[in-house]
């Protein structure tokens, strides 16, 4: 299991950490079309480094704010011990595919006890390039 965040059953919630309307409405089209597509998932997943400054906010408790820096997947599905990070965007362009590819680069720094995970864009709509780029850069674009 990745290190930091916990997870939950795959399905519908009543909450997804950081979630923007419009991507739970993607999210939600995707679990109906695909129930099966995961055993578990992990929400607003961190990743990265993190800030160069001190983050600390309440030293007696060693309460810190380092999270708040840090770059956060939008969703990481597990199965069968197979790993996706998925990034969920209204008409995705081209910057989603930075974004995903970014993601991937930094999981395969710090998540070192997991497989190579596969990036994944859930859209509606894509612009234009989009399926030559994501096919050039493997990443599996899913429209619902």
């Amino acid at each position: 299991m990745p290190h930091e965040e916990y997870p939950v059953p795959y399905g519908k919630q009543s909450y997804y950490s950081h979630m923007k309307p419009a991507d739970v409405v993607l999210w939600e089209r995707f679990i109906e079309k695909f129930p099966e597509a995961y055993d578990y998932v992990f929400y607003d997943y961190h990743v990265g480094s993190g800030p160069d400054f001190d983050t600390t906010v309440n030293p007696e408790t060693g309460g810190d704010d380092r999270d708040l820096y840090r770059y956060k997947i939008d969703v990481v599905g597990m199965k069968d011990e197979k790993v996706d990070l998925i990034e969920i965007k209204p008409r995705a362009g081209p910057s989603c595919c930075g974004q995903i590819c970014f993601y991937r680069c930094l999981w395969g720094r710090d998540i070192v006890t997991y497989p190579e995970p596969r990036a994944v864009i859930i859209t509606d709509i894509l612009r234009p390039d989009m399926k030559y780029v994501c096919s050039d850069l493997e990443i599996k674009i899913v429209l619902v």
